[in-house]
């Protein structure tokens, strides 16, 4: 699927070279560590770190992050919406104590790049539109993700601080929505709108939806991310930070039109339009275009089959 001068050139510049991934575990980290080895990338081993082996303390990190040239940093506080409520002043410390030690860690290291991943979430809620990563400190986050919005920006914060005193190298990459194979699939009836609504429509015949049809969104595929993340860790571009998105914009209704045809639901489905929504949220692929000479391969279509016969064999549906 990735073109051959993508892989030739990652392999050149990987090569003899050890990548740390935290959050090994996580949806995005397996899809880096798959091309990694479905590509033969690598003639290192890559060190995998989680938090079933390290409890993220700079002194632990300080150890493990000894004779590595790159660092993909994953790891964050996650559990859905459910915890995002329910626990935000702990999300807020425990993330914000991950990307402190790991900048710190890398930086004692002298790690060639650390490469760090953030999402929409940093974007205030008033900003309808085009998401240009200059808008990112226009007001607060949304009320709901203030604590993880707001770690999140301090990403971009630390890479400025480190490059500034230290000359440390690091890139933070802005995501749109993403999806595909993989994901994490605990409480899935309340997680991402993709696989929440692919679930319910595999064993559901009457689905109600509480928002409306008109809100915008992008979604971008795993696979695109995890490349878009490996081609920034060896990229020779001059850009702390960069938006990454798919390029395709689409409401929700269309999205969900899609889901329909593909899957060949024939049930009922009803909007409430409880939230009335007619924003438009989105940061396209052109800074990825320009900077990483990179178009995402995965359109919506391709990805949305992709992740449904996935799903349907991983909840044996």
């Amino acid at each position: 699927m990735f073109s051959k001068k993508h892989i030739l050139y990652l392999r050149k510049n990987f090569k003899n070279k050890r990548i740390a991934i935290t959050g090994s575990n996580g949806f995005v980290a397996k899809n880096i560590i798959k091309i990694l080895r479905d590509y033969n990338l690598l003639n290192k081993k890559i060190l995998l770190i989680n938090n079933k082996n390290t409890d993220y303390s700079l002194k632990n990190l300080k150890v493990k992050l000894k004779n590595i040239d790159f660092v993909i940093h994953l790891s964050s506080a996650t559990g859905g919406i459910g915890y995002t409520n329910k626990f935000p002043a702990s999300q807020f410390y425990i993330a914000l104590s991950k990307d402190i030690n790991i900048f710190e860690a890398s930086k004692e290291n002298k790690v060639k790049r650390l490469i760090s991943l953030a999402n929409l979430h940093v974007y205030s809620k008033k900003i309808n539109g085009l998401l240009k990563k200059e808008k990112i400190f226009f007001d607060m986050p949304p009320e709901i993700f203030l604590g993880i919005g707001w770690v999140k920006r301090t990403l971009l914060v630390l890479s400025k601080l480190y490059k500034k005193q230290y000359n440390f190298d690091s890139k933070i990459l802005i995501s749109a929505n993403t999806y595909g194979v993989g994901e994490k699939l605990n409480d899935i009836e309340n997680s991402h709108i993709i696989p929440s609504t692919i679930y319910k429509f595999l064993k559901y015949k009457k689905i109600s939806f509480f928002g409306g049809r008109s809100a915008v969104r992008e979604f971008i595929n795993v696979k695109d991310l995890a490349f878009v993340t490996l081609l920034a860790t060896v990229s020779n571009n001059k850009e702390s930070f960069m938006t990454v998105g798919s390029g395709e914009k689409i409401s929700i209704g269309k999205l969900i039109e899609k889901i329909i045809k593909i899957m060949k639901f024939k049930g009922q489905v009803k909007f409430l339009n409880k939230i009335k929504d007619n924003t438009q949220r989105y940061c396209g692929s052109e800074d990825v275009e320009r900077n990483l000479n990179y178009k995402p391969m995965y359109k919506l279509d391709i990805g949305l089959k992709e992740t449904i016969e996935w799903m349907k064999i991983e909840k044996n549906l």
